[in-house]
């Protein structure tokens, strides 16, 4: 029986607005944005509220919505790179601070996104132009449902996820996914909107140039009201943005009263988030996490080794939410500038779990997973007498979960071929025999299937496996041996049972309910 995770045991209020705080340095990486951008937005965020009168409970709204601006971010990352052709976490970049539903601005910042010659972007333009709204709507869909559902894992206030799910409206209504107008539209929202725009701008071009950005929108994409009060304290909010430690500094304004949340909790959102990125990804970290988990039990390790392997298998990938989807959903080999991209995505994932003193125990797991006893692996090329029993697991973990799982650039392997590659990187000295063994023994000790939720049929679970790993309609009609009108009554059958309205929500339900099997050889 595997050792339980110290699940039920809550964390404390300056350990949860830490491990908040970590986690928003984890979303300024998904969008290309400088360390602590977050941060400042909620230094802005915090002035303001401060300014209008809002009240202690409305300002701790705005402090974990501010923190948690980009939660639902990688939900759409795996569209935003079919889209463009190129990073997504570039593409966010260049639309960092671009007005939501003003074509313009808009236009300006899809030519910079797309990659490619000129003649090649003015086709992909064209072909953009035709579906921009629809792509529109459903990355905001996808972000606000995504963001949303996952604040309501970590316990937050429900204030907290509506400013989520109203990330992307407009003062006039002409916003999305919903179109609220200004009455419809919560009051922390309207702050983080004119927050995340002062901030870029500031940021880029300085105090004079976002006060002028804020008045130029002001009833339009923004409340006039919380302009204004934005221009009133414009000093004090340049004064907050440049503290000795901002860090410490954010953490000190946060809410004494912590959210009814667990470590378990935690690390099972972090996983969630790294996952969404790439569908051939989905359920990778938590299927590593347990592969780790059982394997350190097996190995006769200690309840508290096993319970640090599950959290650390959880959030082992973090550092790759900071790469693009380019490198990623590369189907063919990958250039020697994208291996350099990939060798370092340990290292982001350690240092982000660095700064919350709650996660500091998991990022030495976390920076050496891909090492290697014989000192082939990255990114420090470490030696067998540097990696303790507990990286050699993870490490075993990590490659018998991926190989049992689709990628862009091969098919799944099955469980004896995947046992035999596992067993033939042992012999060549690069993973820990012991290691290897355990893995392959708890392998195929799956936990028994349970019923499907939410009343889904046999066949709708079907569908819904291939619909959350990116399969159009036509994909799935083909793969099932159905029509595509079939599938399409399907999805929309699924999509009201399970409440979601977009690939990334429903994506992130599976995963949830434990629902994205591997294929008809797994126990």
């Amino acid at each position: 029986m595997l050792t339980p995770l110290s699940g039920p045991k809550k964390v404390t209020a300056p350990e949860l607005h830490e491990l908040l705080a970590a986690l928003s340095l984890a979303g300024d990486a998904a969008n290309g944005l400088p360390f602590e951008t977050s941060l400042r937005t909620c230094g802005i965020a915090l002035q303001l509220a401060e300014a209008l009168g809002m009240d202690g409970a409305a300002r701790d709204v705005v402090w974990q919505a501010s923190v948690l601006r980009f939660l639902g971010c990688t939900a759409y990352a795996h569209e935003e790179f079919a889209a463009f052709g190129g990073s997504d976490v570039e593409t966010r970049r260049v639309f960092d601070g671009v007005e939501p539903g003003r074509l313009s601005t808009t236009l300006r910042a899809t030519w910079a996104a797309m990659e490619g010659t000129r003649s090649a972007k003015l086709r992909q333009g064209a072909r953009l132009l035709g579906q921009a709204e629809t792509l529109r709507q459903g990355l905001a869909t996808s972000a606000c449902d995504v963001g949303r559902r996952l604040a309501d894992r970590l316990g937050m206030r429900s204030g907290v996820s509506l400013a989520l799910a109203q990330l992307y409206e407009r003062w006039d209504g002409g916003g999305s996914p919903d179109g609220t107008t200004a009455e419809q539209t919560s009051l922390p929202a309207r702050v983080l909107h004119v927050a995340c725009v002062f901030e870029s701008v500031q940021r880029r071009l300085g105090a004079a140039a976002a006060i002028g950005e804020l008045r130029r929108r002001s009833g339009h994409h923004l409340d006039p009201t919380v302009v204004e009060a934005c221009e009133r304290v414009c000093g004090e909010i340049e004064r907050a943005l440049d503290p000795p430690s901002l860090w410490s500094a954010t953490l000190g304004t946060a809410p004494a009263t912590p959210a009814e949340t667990s470590v378990d909790a935690l690390t099972a959102v972090l996983a969630d988030f790294v996952d969404l990125k790439a569908p051939h990804a989905m359920g990778h970290s938590r299927r590593v996490a347990d592969l780790a988990a059982r394997a350190a039990e097996e190995l006769g390790l200690d309840a508290d080794p096993c319970t640090r392997l599950r959290h650390a298998g959880r959030v082992h990938n973090l550092g790759h939410i900071a790469i693009g989807n380019d490198v990623w959903e590369q189907p063919g080999s990958l250039s020697s500038s994208q291996w350099e991209l990939v060798r370092l995505h340990p290292y982001h994932g350690s240092r982000i779990l660095k700064r919350s003193d709650v996660l500091r125990p998991f990022a030495s797991l976390t920076a050496a997973h891909h090492e290697r006893l014989d000192g082939s692996g990255y990114p420090n090329e470490l030696l067998a007498h540097d990696l303790p029993l507990a990286v050699r697991v993870l490490s075993a973990a990590d490659v018998y979960a991926a190989l049992r799982e689709p990628r862009p650039c091969r098919a799944r392997r099955d469980k004896a071929e995947a046992a035999r590659m596992l067993e033939a990187e042992a012999e060549a000295g690069r993973l820990d025999v012991r290691a290897v063994q355990a893995v392959l023994a708890v392998s195929g000790s799956a936990a028994r299937r349970l019923a499907p939720p939410c009343g889904l049929s046999d066949r709708e679970v079907e569908v819904l496996t291939h619909v959350a790993q990116g399969a159009s309609n036509k994909v799935v009609a083909e793969r099932l041996g159905i029509s595509p009108k079939t599938v399409q009554h399907h999805v929309r059958h699924i999509y009201d049972k399970a409440n979601v309205r977009s690939r990334a929500a429903i994506a992130l339900f599976a995963i949830e309910h434990g629902l994205l099997h591997l294929g008809a050889d797994d126990a």
